[in-house]
């Protein structure tokens, strides 16, 4: 998407044959991104005994989030991002 959004400053969106959106390549990619890969920027681990880390500390989640939610709907390579920090013991 990153070359896609470097050679284009327009794009057409199908859905099934039909045009689903027309406009700005940077608002196409992110439509095309959202139906196609989704929301999900989170990862959890229900059993903490089988979550990434060692017997002193363990993930119970990741995720990332763009730091201008406002304008972003999904995140790109070119994306500033912010890791929230949860430890638990």
């Amino acid at each position: 998407m990153t070359a896609v959004k470097r050679i284009c400053d327009r794009g057409i969106l199908l859905d099934n044959g039909s045009i689903q959106t027309i406009g700005d390549i940077d608002y196409v990619v992110s439509q095309y991104l959202v139906n196609s890969i989704g929301h999900d920027n989170l990862i959890s681990w229900e059993n903490i005994e089988t979550a990434p880390g060692n017997n002193q500390i363990r993930l119970k989640s990741v995720g990332v989030s763009p730091l201008n939610a406002e304008q972003r709907i999904t995140i790109d390579t070119g994306a500033k991002i912010e890791v929230p920090s949860s430890l638990e013991k």
